[in-house]
């Protein structure tokens, strides 16, 4: 892969400049797990406490690299659904996906002894890629049931999360399909005391949908558990507060980098 520059200290592809080493020289801990299931809320307190070199995260090396590398035959997306088409295609193209690119990213002038920290890998095949290839790595696995995740989707109102499209039939029946009437119910109601769209409720019943279709949580969860335990923390995020899983994941990596 051609050598793309991010900035002074960072670098994605293969380059014979020695200065660069790789993520195995480097404790490196990876956020696992897909929209919604928690991981800008432990991100931002894990950076509260620990010295991290951060990476750039999952969205930007999407704009950064792969769009612009499958755009060509892909077109641009026009939303976020279409995004999913465009990272496919690159997991097509180069197996690992973003674990490819965690295996290709090359850093300069960093101490050895500073922990790395990634934001995110989704799929098994992105984990699997990334745990062999960087043996340096350690995985937090954040999940959540797909209401929790959707009504987390609402409660952020990002633009990111919108697509063009009107709501189907379609739409309506794999929403009751993967949520119960109750949780339905409790969406519904939170859309309507947050004065939020109907409509937006279903974009993000989409986006949901559209990820299952890419990326399986759970499979990804079952694949880690039973691999790579030592190396992994699992936490569902809707069983515990932010401030409980900060102190599950403080207990497993007390020790292993420094503290602020």
């Amino acid at each position: 892969m051609q050598f793309i520059k991010i900035d002074d200290a960072l670098g994605i592809g293969d380059t014979k400049d020695m200065a660069y080493g790789k993520l195995d020289r480097f404790f490196t801990c990876i956020i696992v797990g897909v929209t919604g299931a928690g991981k800008t809320t432990l991100k931002s307190r894990l950076l509260e406490r620990y010295k991290f070199y951060t990476l750039p995260d999952r969205r930007i090396l999407t704009d950064k690299i792969i769009l612009p590398m499958m755009q060509e035959d892909h077109g641009v997306p026009v939303d976020r659904n279409q995004r999913f088409t465009h990272t496919k295609a690159f997991r097509d193209k180069y197996p690992g996906g973003m674990g490819y690119l965690l295996s290709k990213t090359r850093i300069r002038d960093i101490d050895p002894l500073t922990p790395v920290l990634f934001d995110g890998l989704r799929g098994v095949n992105e984990v699997a890629y990334a745990a062999k290839s960087i043996p340096t790595s350690f995985f937090i696995v954040l999940s959540a049931p797909e209401h929790i995740r959707i009504k987390r989707l609402l409660a952020r109102g990002d633009s990111f999360d919108r697509i063009k499209g009107r709501i189907t039939p379609g739409d309506v029946a794999a929403f009751k399909k993967i949520c119960s009437p109750s949780q339905r119910e409790e969406l519904f109601e939170y859309v309507k005391h947050e004065k939020i769209p109907e409509s937006q409720l279903y974009e993000k019943v989409k986006i949901v949908l559209k990820e299952r279709e890419n990326y399986d949580q759970g499979a990804a969860g079952s694949f880690i558990k039973n691999t790579l335990s030592d190396r992994a923390i699992l936490i569902d995020s809707s069983k515990q507060s932010p401030e409980q899983i900060e102190a599950t994941i403080h207990r497993q990596l007390h020790g292993k980098i420094a503290i602020l």
